[in-house]
């Protein structure tokens, strides 16, 4: 479970470092709109 939690963590900071903080706001954004 650690492991998994610390890929995510990984996964979550590329993210933030290839898009930016405004990439993120509008996945972020478009996940809530597609999850009920």
């Amino acid at each position: 479970m650690g492991s998994l939690l610390a890929e995510l963590a990984r996964w979550v900071f590329d993210v933030v470092h290839s898009f930016g903080y405004v990439g993120v706001f509008v996945v972020v954004l478009l996940g809530s709109l597609y999850l009920p």
